[in-house]
């Protein structure tokens, strides 16, 4: 029966306190001495006074009994030597009168300090058999050379011999070096007393009786040492000593050695409390503040209890060894080491609050039998709540514990854990391997497996809840190792939204394969149940590999000893948990079965139990490539193992972990022509022996891919001879699956095959390649643009057309040939719009516009790289309308090749040709018509013809620009050819096929137009100074048509309009070779001749009007800063960079817009400005038609004959639209 706390923690030392109050006072009755450092020369109360040293000289005379002595204000040095002693005598009392001074200490402050301080020299003082002393108001100390002087060094100041009843009130102990009072066989109250910097405070030795009450104990190395004695204290304090309360007892004395500490205070101490071989201690309503080790005791032989005590930021609050009764009650242990160590010892823990520790309760009883008995207490954020090592019983009553690591660990022990709660656990909330009950509790929010049990028994009894427990590896609630979950009926056991990131969302059972029973039991030792009253509930659970709630294997042997099982035909775990569990659960065991899929997609393909037929894999020498792996257990339900792989010789040469979802394993073409088998961890375990149903995989080692040829030194394939030659081309056939064999190129080039051979062209257009790099030869293709197809990606995938207006190929239907109709209502418009607004080059205006024009459109795929901007499309269409296209892409019908798309290109500039031609033989026939077109028909034509011409060279050239293409021929890819195909086309050989005819147009076109018309024009000035030569007579016939473009110009300069049609044809050429430069050369080509007509603009005036020579000169610089950008752009990002960098595109882009945009403005403003001045002619604004004069300048070699032969020739129309030109032009 344990003695109550209560009673035990009732002060000790209130029974002293009365007994020496209830005594005679010297103070009251007897002799009276005064005490004076000054001897006679002081006096106190009338009476003389003398020295301290001169009473004790004579001791026996003054220190009789009913003495006082009354210390005065000083210093008073006892300056004998050896041990003064005072004795045989009563009511002896020693009080300083001297009053008091505040004094300050560096570690407890401000106090209070006898001004009637004792200092002793070389002596103790020792009171032997003496009844009823008192010692008041008086400040103890030492001198420096007493330690050398003094027989003993530890000798005490005040030596206590036999003495009963002594008083100790409001004095001070400083600076001793030894002991400051040592009580033998006596009985002793110390009361508001300091005790600073001594070396001992208190002792007590033989049956002695001390008690404390409002004293300070300060910087000690012991504060209190008592022997064989009892000592009390109350609402006292000791700080930063070594040891605190030093004890222990000799065998006679254990059983009245004991301890009383009542609201005391331990502040710094190595050892608080220290107590060895007494019979009883209390400590009550006492704090420990940063202390190594609070309460240390071993061997107690009656009882040792704690009662509302507070471990603050102590290392080792209390430990406890070898004691029979520990009881702890009410008691904080904060920030500790371990909060209660227990070894050997029986406890008990009522109502304790562990917070922050690294353990709370550490109990290890290996050689006595011990029972720890733990009810309402509470553990929160220590590293392990309770660890229990092989206690015979422990009792754990509604606990709670949260945000701990471990919250019990239990070893070798029985454990019952009786309605507490278990939340927010980190590591596990039970670590065991022993035996344990579980009844009542709740487990929720864990970090780890609830409970990890190894080689244990875990008895489940009324009601268990596992929710929200979370396990990053196996089993969210349970994670079990050669142990068994048995059922108590009645029990209701939930496993509810736990997760595991491994296997077993709820329970992970590791299977033992010398395990010889179940891991799921009912309790029924008297083998009486029926219908047993048990109830599984698995609700949420989950796991990333396999098991949602369960992973298991519930083919467990039949239990043939122990506990017994719920019936004889149910004898196995699968039977208990079907039985009792809802809803059905979700299980999964360790896999017996390997399957096979295709590699990243973990598709199942070879899965029987008995599989004979190998998964074939082929590669080629150098490469690996990658299978999908996955293991199924008995429920066949994909699961996590351990594959083994070996030979057909046995021998394992690797091992591989397969995941729940399935592995990629990479098999390399090192293994030859090799088979090997796949073996789960459980079926080779199980059968390490015999023969298993093992999954084989064979790998055959093929050829090497075209393109490629083996390398014996590595055994690898590589590039051939043909491809190494080429630059940029590179080659690997690790890297891909066997149907998927890339070679890696240049990202503007080409690689490909033509007829089963090899070919590569080191150029491919932007707007027909995409700018891959990696290229399949089995689908070469995948390099092209826009659905286009075949060599260099110029032809249109099947079922496709060509685009006209454009490079791209997409589906088409033959209703678009309906736009037959508005493109021939367009031709009728442009050709009156001319005709109406007196749009044409006899103006002199337009000439420059369309030069423009045409040099924009032929580097178009220059300025505009990358951009979808509307402002830019906008721009574009008045740029391609000046050159007769129309601006858009559309379908045309179905399957239009590109020979068919060239071809339509005549059809435009042919029918506004013969539309002119229809208007001009109308006029001829109908003065209406005539009136209509206001006889500039013919400079109307001139425009149209001027037109057709960039329109219809950039055709031809397009018609008969050739190209070839490197072609590896004979079987070993190192003899090379040349393979000359169309470049528009690649699909068709150079004059082959329908190249053809097209060539045969376009070189007509040239040779009849292209050529003559641009040497007419730039030869007519010389040719009519000859026209009456018989065999020029044909020039006088075409005069009309060549005034149209020279009538503008000077007469020395009328070959302007031939010149800058010449300058057009390296333009249009050097565009077509930027597939094989870049457009850095066709540019700086443009930029040339450009240059060299703006400083022949800038030396001769070749207009009549200067203005028109400035408005020219502004177009050709224009057109040189418009073709230096995008110069700028290729030096900044490289011309062989893939990723363009999108700020230098956006300035690019910024500049077309800037430069063409100004044009396209100009060009409108001399539109609206021709249209002003007609509509002030036709209100009649001019009365008068002036004759034909143009402003010319100074030209003293133009020829006067020639020019009145002009005039001549077209008088008739001067009259009637000359002269309103001219009033434009003075205007």
């Amino acid at each position: 029966m344990k003695r109550s706390i209560l009673e035990l923690s009732r002060p000790r030392l209130l029974p002293l306190v009365l007994l020496m109050t209830s005594l005679p006072h010297p103070m009251c009755t007897g002799l009276s001495y005064c005490v004076s450092p000054r001897g006679l020369d002081d006096s106190y109360q009338g009476q003389e006074c003398k020295n301290f040293s001169e009473y004790l000289q004579n001791a026996s005379f003054y220190f009789q009994s009913n003495s006082i002595f009354y210390f005065v204000n000083g210093t008073h040095f006892v300056d004998l030597n050896g041990t003064l002693l005072i004795q045989n005598a009563t009511n002896i009392s020693l009080a300083g009168v001297g009053g008091f001074k505040q004094t300050m200490h560096p570690i407890m402050g401000a106090f209070s300090e006898s001004l009637s301080k004792v200092v002793f020299i070389s002596s103790s003082l020792l009171f032997e058999n003496i009844e009823n002393l008192t010692i008041i108001n008086i400040t103890f100390t030492e001198n420096g050379s007493r330690v050398g002087q003094m027989d003993s060094p530890n000798v005490a100041i005040l030596r206590l011999y036999d003495v009963k009843n002594v008083l100790i009130a409001r004095s001070l102990f400083s600076n001793i070096s030894g002991a400051s009072i040592n009580c033998i066989g006596s009985v002793a109250v110390v009361m508001d007393s300091y005790f600073l910097d001594s070396s001992t405070a208190l002792e007590a030795h033989e049956a002695s009786m001390i008690g404390c009450d409002h004293c300070t104990i300060v910087g000690s190395k012991c504060a209190v040492n008592f022997t064989d004695s009892t000592f009390s204290a109350e609402q006292s304090t000791i700080a930063y000593c070594t040891n605190g309360v030093v004890s222990y007892a000799a065998l006679s004395y254990m059983y009245v050695t004991s301890l009383s500490l009542n609201e005391c205070n331990f502040l710094a101490c190595t050892d608080a409390v220290s107590l060895i071989d007494i019979g009883l201690a209390t400590v009550v309503q006492c704090a420990f503040i940063n202390c190594t080790v609070g309460v240390d005791a071993v061997h107690i032989y009656d009882q040792i209890s704690l009662y509302q005590c507070n471990f603050l930021s102590t290392g080792y609050p209390l430990v406890a060894t070898t004691i029979s009764n520990l009881i702890v009650e009410q008691c904080t242990f904060t920030d500790a080491i371990t909060g209660v160590n227990a070894s050997d010892s029986s406890a008990q823990l009522w109502q304790c609050s562990f917070t922050s520790c690294a353990n709370g309760l550490i109990a290890y009883a290996p050689n006595v039998y011990s029972i720890i008995e733990i009810m309402d207490c509470n553990f929160t954020t220590c590293s392990t709540g309770l660890t229990i090592d092989l206690i015979n019983i422990a009792i754990i009553g509604r606990c709670a514990m949260s945000h701990v690591n471990y919250s019990i660990a239990a070893h070798g022990s029985l454990v019952v854990v009786v309605q507490s709660v278990f939340t927010a656990y980190i590591s596990a909330g039970m670590f065991v391997s022993s035996e344990i009950v579980i009844e009542s509790c709740t487990f929720t929010m864990g970090k780890s497996s609830t409970i990890y049990s190894v080689e244990s028994y875990i008895l489940l009894h009324d009601s268990v809840s596992f929710s929200n427990g979370y396990s990053s590896g196996y089993g969210g609630a349970m994670y079990l190792s050669g142990s068994s979950v048995l059922f108590e009926a009645p029990v209701n056991v939930s496993f509810i939204n736990n997760t595991a990131q491994l296997s077993g969302g709820a329970i992970y059972v590791e299977y033992q394969h010398s395990q010889t029973y179940c891991f799921f039991r009912i309790y029924d030792p008297d083998g009486t149940l029926e219908t047993p009253n048990i109830h599984l509930l698995f609700s949420g659970n989950s796991a990333r590999e396999a098991g949602n709630d369960m992973y298991a294997s519930l083919k467990c042997p039949i239990e043939s000893s122990g506990i017994p099982l719920y019936h004889s035909e149910k004898q196995t775990s699968e039977s208990i948990v079907r039985a009792v569990s809802s809803p059905a659960l979700d299980l999964a065991a360790d896999p017996t079965v390997v399957c096979i899929g295709e590699p990243s997609t973990y598709a199942l393909s070879e899965c029987s139990d008995n599989q004979t037929s190998p998964y074939t894999v082929q590669l080629y020498p150098g490469q690996y490539t990658t299978v999908s792996i996955a293991t199924l257990d008995e429920y066949n339900g994909r699961a996590p193992s351990l594959l083994f792989l070996r030979n057909t010789n046995r021998i394992i040469f690797e091992t591989l972990w397969s995941q729940a979802i399935g592995t990629n394993y990479t098999i390399n073409s090192s293994l030859q022509n090799v088979t090997f088998e796949l073996i789960p961890q459980a079926v080779f375990i199980s059968a390490l022996s015999g023969d298993t149903n093992a999954t084989l995989i064979s790998v055959q080692v093929l050829p090497c891919p075209l393109g490629f040829t083996f390398n014996s030194s590595n055994g690898s394939c590589e590039c051939n001879a043909f491809l190494s030659e080429q630059q940029g081309v590179w080659c690997n056939v690790s890297n891909f699956q066997i149907d998927d064999v890339q070679i890696y190129k240049p990202s503007k080039s080409w690689l490909g095959t033509i007829n089963g051979a090899l070919a590569f062209h080191e150029v491919c257009s932007f707007d027909y390649c995409s700018g891959v790099t990696a290229v399949n030869l089995r689908k070469q293709d995948d390099q092209c643009a826009t659905n286009h197809s075949g060599p260099l990606c110029r032809g249109c995938a099947d079922g496709l057309s060509e685009m006209f207006g454009g490079s791209q190929c997409k589906k088409c239907d033959n209703l678009h040939l309906l736009l037959l109709l508005p493109f021939a209502a367009m031709g009728v418009v442009l050709v009156f719009a001319l005709l109406t607004l007196n749009l044409t080059v006899s103006n002199g205006t337009l000439n420059g516009f369309i030069f423009y024009a045409n040099i924009v459109k032929i580097n178009e795929s220059a300025f505009l790289q990358g951009s979808n901007s509307v402002l830019i499309k906008i721009i574009s269409i008045f740029i391609s309308w000046l050159n007769l296209d129309l601006g858009i892409v559309t379908c045309f019908y179905d399957r239009m090749s590109t020979a068919g798309r060239l071809g339509l290109q005549f059809v435009f500039p042919v029918y506004i040709l013969v539309l002119v031609g229809l208007i001009v033989t109308a006029g001829r026939y109908s003065t209406r018509v005539s009136n209509l077109c206001r006889h500039n028909v013919v400079p109307v034509l001139a425009t149209l013809v001027l037109l057709t011409y960039g329109k219809l060279l950039k055709t031809v050239i397009d018609i008969l620009s050739i190209d070839y293409i490197a072609v590896a021929m004979d079987n070993n890819r190192t003899t090379v050819t040349n393979l000359y195909v169309w470049k528009y086309n690649a699909n068709i050989i150079y004059l082959h096929s329908s190249h053809v005819p097209l060539f045969i147009m376009a070189f007509l076109t040239v040779l009849l137009f292209i050529l003559p018309y641009a040497i007419l024009l730039l030869l007519t000035p010389c040719i009519q100074t000859k026209s009456d030569w018989k065999i020029l007579n044909w020039v006088n016939k075409l005069k009309p048509f060549i005034d149209s473009y020279e009538g503008p110009y000077i007469g020395r300069h009328r070959f302007w309009s031939g010149l800058l049609l010449l300058i057009r044809i390296p333009i249009y050429v050097s565009s077509a070779l930027v597939e094989i430069t870049n457009s850095s050369f066709n540019l700086s080509v443009a930029m040339f001749f450009i240059a060299a007509v703006v400083i022949y603009l800038a030396r001769f005036n070749v207009y009549k009007n200067v203005k028109y020579c400035y408005l020219e000169m502004f177009l050709y610089i224009n057109l040189i800063g418009l073709c230096l950008f995008p110069l700028l752009y290729r030096s900044r990002v490289g011309y062989d960079q893939d990723a363009n960098s999108t700020q230098s595109l956006s300035e690019l882009h910024f500049s077309y817009i800037t430069f063409v945009g100004s044009v396209f403005i100009v060009f409108v403003a001399v539109i609206v400005l021709q249209e002003y001045h007609q509509i002030r002619k036709a209100k009649g604004k001019y009365t008068t038609v002036p004759k034909l004069t143009f402003p010319e300048l100074t030209d003293p070699e133009s020829d006067a004959s020639s020019s009145h032969t002009v005039a001549l020739s077209h008088e008739n129309e001067k009259e009637s639209d000359t002269g309103y030109r001219e009033e434009l032009l003075d205007d």
